[in-house]
């Protein structure tokens, strides 16, 4: 089963304000949508959202390194495992919104 996500493909701007928003609301997304998924769903479809937006996804299994590094939507987490790295991504979007709320 291929976990889907999604966030609006068609987006035009120039305004840095607009693109730095519109940034936001695709992080803010993906991290909503992952929330609800169980983890090893959650790696999949952090997986597909890397390709989807040019990220980049180094799996502990899957290499020579000892942990996993995850870099999508200009932010980069690791984690001991591809689990926890996509745990802590989901936090560090978290308390990017929590900052910017304040």
């Amino acid at each position: 089963m291929q976990a889907q996500v999604s966030t609006s493909s068609s987006f035009q701007a120039t305004n840095p304000a607009q693109i730095s928003a519109h940034l936001g609301q695709a992080r803010t997304e993906l991290a909503d949508r992952l929330k609800n998924l169980d983890p090893a769903a959650r790696v999949a479809a952090m997986e597909f959202a890397c390709i989807r937006y040019g990220g980049t996804f180094v799996d502990d299994k899957q290499s020579s390194r000892l942990f996993a590094e995850i870099s999508v939507l200009g932010i980069y987490e690791q984690g001991a495992d591809s689990e926890e790295a996509v745990a802590n991504w989901i936090k560090a979007i978290d308390r990017m919104a929590q900052e910017l709320a304040a």
